[in-house]
């Protein structure tokens, strides 16, 4: 099975990936990638709440730079100044892999409310 791969004008975002090494972290610039973000805010009680904002990142794997990117739970990314800690990553395949949907939490998002 052939698919298309996802269209350029879809794939206008930018992220940085921090992936950890044994002297802290190697950073990456990864380009044409498509960044959804969902903000929510949780009250655990009633004097603190926590930022549990998401981005869900779709990484093409014949236009997103660089290619080839081996993406696993535990990495960074880095979009707009905010942290975000990797905690999913689904591979979607044809005969070869075509694109990946990552799932990323906000990280240091406890605040005083």
């Amino acid at each position: 099975m052939i698919i298309k791969p996802i269209p350029d004008e879809l794939l206008g975002d930018a992220i940085t990936l921090y992936e950890p090494t044994s002297s802290g972290y190697m950073e990456t610039e990864i380009v044409n990638v498509r960044v959804d973000r969902t903000n929510s805010v949780t009250d655990f009680n009633s004097a603190h709440t926590r930022d549990t904002t998401e981005i869900t990142i779709y990484y093409d794997c014949e236009n997103s730079r660089p290619s080839y990117v081996d993406f696993t739970a535990g990495m960074q990314a880095e979009y707009h100044g905010e942290r975000f800690e990797i905690i999913k990553v689904k591979r979607y395949c044809a005969v070869d892999p075509h694109h990946y949907t990552i799932t990323a939490r906000k990280i240091s998002g406890r605040f005083r409310g």
